[in-house]
């Protein structure tokens, strides 16, 4: 996902300060990656990206400011705010910059011609006079515009801001065809009303499921208090513990009105398609590896709701998970210890045991190869292989 970063910062004239922040980032993590031993051909993982951006936007103000005696040079000449230029400076396209230079240049000499052709002295005022309005001219019209000056992290918040924006250019799933894939899963899911819990901001599960008719809910509202799988009736809970693209924040009692009942406070909103969009919308997201447990909206209690729907069950089926999120697996371990009978199913991709390595919550996971299965020929497949069976009710 990097790349695809990467390419649409590049294709956007109007995040070029941002795009060469998202590079610098990027090279230095590639750089610290190799520096310790690693592979810097194997890329870099986005949500390192986006919180060492959120470290860098901070860098002035977090706890570790005062013991660091001085940064990397090039983040001076990274960090750096371009006030928006004014009509005056708007006037003339790079391209007409030659063309005012060689015209102000021809009115300097013929104005210096006059002076030393011989006019009378009574002549030279008018004659500096023309020159002093040529350069005013001159400067005013073709200057680089108003001076630059320190971004001291902003840069990097722009930046911050700017990735999660284009999340939605990357996870908005309209086309049912483009994640055909994960047919099999939901209609599994609707049949046997299996709750589905996923980390991704995206939308293809819930495109697949609108065009089944699967009755999935996603009510941010009332997270925290699923019903045992006896009382649910026709409904099927449907998690995104980190959010989705789908949905905004929205500060609530903040007005007079407001403010004379209600505490201020962050709730979360469901947008549509068309809204999700418009230039600048902010969807309601987690993003990086920094603050997982927010504590705005509804994600604590997403959390406690993933909690209790573990403990309802015995198996566990896990899809393209990382095992990166601490409090995910945090509580995948205690429910692994607590009930000595559950069984695990994790698919993945071919290089799944090998980026284990830096991950020892995974490598110990696997370990218990008595209640724990490995399928490594990808989501797809592995999807396929799974609920193609009708006798298997995992939950997902």
């Amino acid at each position: 996902m990097t790349r695809e970063f990467i390419r649409l910062f590049e294709k956007d004239i109007d995040l070029r300060d941002e795009s060469r922040a998202l590079r610098y980032v990027v090279g230095g993590l590639l750089f610290h990656k190799g520096a310790n031993g690693g592979d810097p051909l194997s890329g870099v993982n986005i949500e390192d990206v986006f919180s060492a951006m959120q470290m860098l936007a901070t860098r002035r103000t977090n706890d570790a400011a005062p013991f660091v005696a001085a940064w990397h040079s090039m983040l001076d000449d990274i960090d750096i705010i371009y006030p928006k230029p004014s009509r005056r400076h708007r006037r003339y396209p790079p391209d007409d910059l030659d063309e005012c230079k060689e015209k102000a240049a021809r009115g300097v000499d013929a104005a210096l011609e006059s002076l030393i052709s011989g006019k009378k002295a009574e002549q030279y005022k008018t004659v500096a006079t023309q020159i002093r309005r040529l350069i005013h001219w001159y400067v005013s019209e073709i200057d680089d515009g108003p001076v630059q000056e320190p971004g001291d992290g902003r840069l990097f918040q722009r930046t911050c801001s700017a990735m999660t924006q284009k999340l939605v250019d990357l996870a908005l799933v309209t086309d049912p065809s483009r994640a055909k894939y994960l047919r099999p899963l939901v209609e599994h899911a609707a049949e046997y009303k299996v709750p589905i819990v996923t980390l991704n901001y995206d939308t293809t599960i819930d495109t697949i499921a609108d065009a089944e008719n699967a009755p999935f809910v996603m009510d941010f509202c009332d997270f925290g208090d699923f019903p045992q799988p006896s009382e649910r009736g026709a409904y099927i809970p449907y998690i995104k513990l980190h959010g989705s693209i789908s949905w905004t924040f929205k500060e609530s009692g903040m007005n007079p009105k407001e403010y004379r009942d209600l505490l201020p406070h962050t709730e979360i909103i469901g947008v549509s398609i068309e809204q999700a969009k418009k230039p600048g919308f902010q969807p309601a997201v987690i993003f990086g590896q920094r603050n997982k447990l927010s504590e705005k909206g509804p994600f604590l209690d997403l959390l406690m709701s993933f909690r209790a729907l573990l403990k309802q069950t015995e198996e566990l089926i896990v899809i393209g998970y990382s095992f990166r999120d601490e409090h995910v697996n945090e509580y995948i371990r205690r429910w692994f210890n607590q009930k000595k009978n559950t069984r695990v199913v994790i698919v993945d991709c071919e290089d799944f045991n090998n980026a284990l390595f830096p991950v020892p919550f995974a490598a110990d996971l696997t370990s218990h190869t008595s209640r724990v299965r490995v399928l490594t020929n990808g989501a797809a497949s592995g999807i396929a292989e799974l609920f193609g069976q009708q006798n298997l009710k995992l939950p997902i």
